[in-house]
This record gives structure tokens, sequence and C-alpha cells, in this order.
């Protein structure tokens, strides 16, 4: 759902696990694994078009859960995005998007809930201290709201905040910090499930009114200017857990 401002070509693989709660009542632990590609097509300098979900996801619950194993192809998220301010002297970048939401995913793994989803988002950046001996400091939010076009996916409102350190202005290693919340705002009416997956699965149940708030700490290494790898480890900080006991996250980046 994070998504930078600058208008990008790249190629990202992600790798994700994420490990559920085993008092959740209906997978009753075990976790969920994802991996997919990100792609990322600059048209000009302020427009491009982003695809932010296409992969597989495997679900394996805990052993004492009714919910057997399941496997499948992921839903497909994509959609435009405009760089409306773009300057190099202030550090300044703001962009606007639209995502598209499409479950067709594979039943198996809840990822063709519904028929779409539209997600209207913002994301701006602001780079800070650029004087600073210790590193410029980069930060970064993104917020948006995902709406079903029916009543049968749920709704949620998110925002994220992320801050790196460009260490000794190297430009080669970068500490981060990031934190996302989420809100659901609006049962769907798919799964009789009190909980929900977030990025990740929209069951379309009844989990209206829950927030989470979660923190996640970790780090990028330039490898070469072009491309460069990154990992996060990702822990709630308040609100209901549901199927988010803690999330470990890992890319690569190919940008051209």
């Amino acid at each position: 759902l994070f998504e930078d401002p600058r208008s990008l070509t790249e190629i990202r693989p992600i790798f994700m696990i994420q490990k559920m709660p085993s008092s959740q009542p209906d997978f009753q632990g075990g976790n969920i694994t994802y991996f997919g590609i990100q792609g990322r097509l600059a048209i000009t300098d302020r427009f491009s078009f982003v695809f932010n979900k296409l992969g597989g996801i495997w679900i394996n619950p805990g052993s004492a859960s009714p919910v057997e194993s399941q496997s499948g192809f992921a839903e497909l998220w994509f959609g435009p995005k405009f760089t409306f301010i773009r300057n190099e002297d202030t550090g300044s970048l703001l962009a606007g998007g639209l995502q598209f939401q499409v479950p067709i995913g594979s039943e198996s793994a809840f990822q063709n809930n519904g028929t779409l989803s539209l997600v209207p988002y913002v994301s701006y950046a602001q780079s800070l201290f650029r004087d600073f001996s210790a590193g410029t400091v980069n930060a970064m939010v993104n917020t948006g709201y995902s709406f079903s076009t029916t009543n049968a996916r749920s709704d949620y409102w998110y925002i994220s905040g992320h801050i790196d350190l460009d260490v000794m202005n190297c430009h080669r290693f970068y500490p981060l910090f990031e934190m996302n919340y989420y809100l659901m705002t609006k049962d769907g009416n798919t799964t009789a499930i009190g909980s929900e997956g977030r990025d990740l699965i929209n069951f379309g149940g009844q989990a209206g009114g829950k927030g989470l708030l979660t923190g996640a700490f970790g780090a990028r290494f330039k490898v070469t200017e072009n491309a460069q790898v990154g990992g996060a480890f990702e822990i709630p900080f308040a609100g209901p857990k549901d199927l988010f006991q803690y999330r470990f996250n890992l890319d690569f980046i190919l940008r051209f």
C-alpha cells in the first residue's frame, strides 16, 4: 500500500512472512507467506503506471484450526500515479494515484472476494538536514482509502509513515523506521469472520471499527546505483492483532 511519490521505472520482488496469533479463533496460529513482484513504469518524470501486487500467497493455519492450508494467486493491484510536486531545491515530492484492487486470485486463499476495490491515495516525501554530517534524513507519508464497489468487500483507511537516514551521505546504507495504521471502516458480507487480513486478504468479514497500529525496524543497502536490497521486521503496537503477530519483509529493487 505504501507508494513512493517519485515517478520510477523498476522491478521489485517482495517476500514476506506473517505470523498469526494462536489466540485468533479461526486460524489459531500458523503463518501467511507472500511472494510477488511490484513493477513501475515512468512514462514521464511525473506520470507513471504501477503494479503494486502480482504474486502468490500461502496460508498455513495452526494445527488445531478447522481451516486447511491453502495457496494460490494473490489479488492483482495496479493503477496510475501522478507526481504533482517535484522540487529538487527543497527536496519535496507530492504525488497522487488511484489503485485498482482486483480480486481475480484463488478462491481457496480468499483472493477472489467481491468484485473491485478502488483506493485513491496521496504520497509526500521530504528530505531534511541535507547538510548534516551524520547524513540526510528522508521522510515519507502515504495515506489512502480503500472502498469496495459492492458490499462484498471490507472498506478501510490507512496511513503510513517512513523515516530513514542516508548514513554519512554515502548513498549506501539507510537504517529506517516505519509506522502503519489500518482502520477497518465498513464490514463486508462475504466471509463469516470477525477479523480482517488488511493488505494480504480482504475477507469481506465483520471487523468494522477495528484499528491496528504497527511499527517496523529495518534497513536498506544500495549494492549499485541501480540495485538495492532491504528488509524490515514489523510488530503490532496497539489495537486488535487479528491475523498479525509479527511480519518479516525482504525485497530487492532493480531500477532502470
